[in-house]
C-alpha cells in the first residue's frame, strides 16, 4: 500500500513537470505563444537571485490561460519567467524566443542546459544596445537546442512601465524575415514623414506661413515618438 502511494506521489509529480515541458522537435508552426506554457513568479522587492530561484521551495505559478501576451500593467514587483524545453530529435534545433515589447527597462537571460547555465544576458532599454543577443528593437534570444538535450529558460523583467509581455518562440528563418520586414516598413513610414517635413519646410520658407513651421514640428514629434 506504501509503495502504491509513493507511486501514485512521483507519477503526479512526473506529469506535472512534463505538462510544463514544449518538445520543439513537435513543433511545426513559424512561431507559437508562449504563454500557456511558462512558468511565472512575482518578486516583490526586486531582491531575488537567480540562484535563489532556482531552490526547490519557489514555486512558480503555471497553467496560464493561452493569450498572446501577460499583461502586469503598472508594478514595483519583478517577475521570473521560466520555460523547459526539450529536443527529442537526433538534430540541433534553432529556435527564438521574442518578446515583442521594446518599453521594458531590465530584461534578463538565463539559459541552462543539462543543469548547467551556458549563457546569461542583461538587456533592457536601461541597457547598451549592443548588449542584444539579436540586434533589433524588440528583445530576441537565439537558442541553438542540441539533440536530446534538456533546456530550462529563465527570464527577469522589471519596468517602470506597463508591464505587457508578449512572448513567442520563432523558428529561426521565419524570425528574421519578419524582423526583415518590420525594418522595412519602418523604413517607408520614415521615408514618408521625412519627405513631408521636407516639403513642409520649403513651403514655409517661400510662403514664409508659421503654420508649415508648426506643421514641420508636428512630424518631427511624430517621428521622434
Amino acid at each position: 500500500m506504501l509503495i502504491r502511494l509513493i507511486s501514485c506521489i512521483l507519477l503526479t509529480h512526473f506529469s506535472v513537470v512534463m505538462a510544463d515541458t514544449l518538445d520543439v522537435a513537435k513543433i511545426h508552426k513559424a512561431s507559437i505563444s508562449l504563454t500557456s506554457h511558462l512558468g511565472i513568479l512575482e518578486d516583490k522587492d526586486q531582491t531575488l537571485t537567480f540562484e535563489e530561484i532556482q531552490k526547490e521551495r519557489v514555486q512558480f505559478k503555471t497553467n496560464l490561460p493561452a493569450i498572446e501576451a501577460i499583461n502586469l500593467s503598472y508594478t514595483a514587483s519583478a517577475f521570473w519567467l521560466r520555460f523547459n524545453f526539450d529536443n527529442s530529435s537526433n538534430e540541433s534545433i534553432e529556435k527564438v524566443i521574442e518578446i515583442n515589447q521594446s518599453l521594458l527597462e531590465n530584461v534578463d537571460f538565463y539559459w541552462q542546459t543539462q543543469g548547467k547555465t551556458i549563457k546569461t544576458i542583461h538587456t533592457g532599454y536601461a541597457h547598451p544596445f549592443q548588449n542584444r543577443a539579436y540586434k533589433t528593437r524588440v528583445f530576441a534570444f537565439p537558442l541553438m537546442l542540441k539533440p536530446h538535450s534538456q533546456n530550462v529558460i529563465y527570464i527577469r523583467v522589471a519596468s517602470p512601465n506597463a508591464m505587457n509581455i508578449p512572448v513567442r518562440l520563432w523558428n529561426l528563418e521565419e524570425f528574421q524575415i519578419k524582423d526583415r520586414n518590420a525594418h522595412v516598413f519602418q523604413g517607408v513610414y520614415f521615408g514618408i514623414l521625412f519627405a513631408i517635413a521636407i516639403f513642409s519646410l520649403a513651403m514655409a520658407m517661400v510662403l514664409k506661413e508659421l503654420d508649415y513651421v508648426i506643421y514641420v514640428c508636428i512630424i518631427f514629434s511624430f517621428a521622434m515618438a
